[in-house]
């Protein structure tokens, strides 16, 4: 199991020192040009899931606009900043879940920023690669979770933290069956009052 924790007021101040007039919609959308943007799309060749098939510019434009506005709609800073770090470690997340090894270096990296697909109650997840389907997917079938590698995120200004189980560390009961357990964390900062 894997746990990113990141601690945006310290982040934000280390930005804001070597560049204090930035702003998060124009750093967004930097950050966005350069590592480019996929989406959870369909491979036309295979009929199968596949986040690396090509897109047309057009399509990386819209989903650009589209992560964008995504960040941008809360009207706090904050909230903002959270936005954007929480799609930045769900990305971290995919690219773990495609390969285990793959170094993530942030100050090198140029691994593509991925919009995740979300279950109807809106919660982002890993999607089945397409090692682990056995068959093509029919035309408006709905993208499966992966069993092999699930992770989630919780946020709270000015944390964000995700924690990741990836395929080797499932566990087995007494019958040797594997068993896919469910993962979660929630973030939560108490603040004391103080009655004077």
């Amino acid at each position: 199991m894997k746990l990113s924790i990141v601690r945006l007021d310290h982040s934000i101040a280390e930005i804001k020192t070597t560049s204090p007039e930035i702003e998060i919609e124009s750093l967004s959308r930097a950050v966005f040009e350069y590592l480019s943007c996929k989406s959870a799309i369909e491979d036309p060749i295979t009929s199968r899931w596949n986040p690396f098939a090509r897109q047309k510019a057009s399509c990386n434009s819209s989903l650009k606009e589209t992560l964008t506005k995504s960040i941008m709609r809360y009207f706090k800073a904050h909230d903002q900043w959270t936005a954007f770090s929480s799609l930045l470690l769900k990305s971290i997340a995919f690219h773990r879940h495609i390969d285990p090894n793959v170094p993530i270096d942030v100050a090198e990296t140029t691994l593509p920023i991925i919009d995740l697909p979300r279950t109807k109650f809106n919660r982002p997840f890993l999607p089945q690669t397409l090692a682990e389907k056995t068959s093509t997917r029919v035309a408006d079938e709905e993208v499966e979770e992966s069993r092999e590698s699930m992770m989630n995120v919780s946020h709270q200004f000015p944390y964000v933290c995700m924690i990741q189980k990836q395929g080797s560390d499932h566990t087995h009961n007494s019958s040797t069956q594997l068993q896919y357990d469910m993962i979660g964390c929630d973030l939560v900062i108490f603040e004391a009052r103080l009655n004077k």
